[in-house]
């Protein structure tokens, strides 16, 4: 049955797999390692959003660099890579209001991560493959 067409608040069982997660951490104070599969779903949450950044940031960086560059350039007697600097600047701007749509898409397609505790997020290995899913992403 599905928790959610039963009425039950996607909170309520977000918090009931998380404490269950809470059995992670062994009685000698250890936190039990995520799963190869958990570790591959991080770095895979964290790629994903960082290729829609990527495209969006590169594809805005270029046409308003071209932009500037055939409107302003010559009038202002302006350099290519000064038109390349304010298209790069006018993307970064863009990449900040379209952060949560990015993020909204990479959600739908598929970028969820695993449910793990708050220790299991901070070793030193999930914390890793995270990193490389969003360098690969970019």
């Amino acid at each position: 049955h599905d928790p959610l067409a039963l009425g039950i608040p996607e909170h309520a069982i977000t918090f009931a797999l998380l404490s269950m997660k809470d059995a992670a951490v062994l009685p000698s104070g250890d936190v039990l390692a995520p799963t190869g599969k958990e570790l591959l779903q991080v770095a895979v949450a964290g790629m994903i959003p960082f290729v829609g950044f990527g495209v969006t940031d590169n594809a805005l960086m270029i046409i308003c660099g071209e932009a500037i560059e055939e409107f302003l350039g010559q009038r202002l007697g302006m350099s290519t890579m000064a038109a390349a600097a304010w298209g790069n600047l006018l993307s970064d701007v863009a990449g900040v209001f379209l952060g949560g749509t990015v993020q909204q898409v990479a959600l739908r397609v598929g970028a969820v991560e695993p449910v793990l505790t708050h220790a299991q997020k901070a070793l030193p290995q999930t914390v890793q493959w995270k990193l490389v899913g969003e360098a690969m992403g970019v």
